[in-house]
């Protein structure tokens, strides 16, 4: 008779989800809940520091609230030079400055794991 670990199972953690397949392998899905993504996307994922490449629905990350560095994961909507109007993942828009986002080069860990 199998137990649960010869059947295969997926096991969610609080930071990315992972599927149990025999009694040892553990493969990673590479998918991140919203928190996991957006620690991975301002913390870990390279960005682009001169935002050269930035162009319209490219994912960004904000800074919402200046005081606290609260930051928020969006979509550039349009470029108006030094002006960027993003529109949040909440569906809130925002107007920003250049300096007040960071342009990940890396959206998916995968792509860190290949570097």
């Amino acid at each position: 008779m199998n137990d649960i670990a010869d059947l295969g199972f997926s096991v969610y953690s609080r930071y990315i989800n992972f599927t149990i397949i025999g009694r040892d392998l553990v493969k990673a899905k590479n998918s991140l809940s919203p928190l996991g993504r957006k620690i991975f996307l301002d913390r870990y994922a390279l960005k682009d520091g001169k935002k050269d490449t930035l162009v319209i629905d490219d994912t960004v990350i904000v800074v919402v609230n200046k005081d606290t560095g609260q930051r928020e994961i969006g979509k550039v909507t349009e470029i108006k030079g030094n002006i960027v109007n993003v529109e949040l993942e909440d569906g809130t828009k925002q107007e920003l400055t250049l300096e007040q986002l960071d342009k990940p080069i890396e959206t998916d860990p995968s792509m860190m794991i290949d570097r």
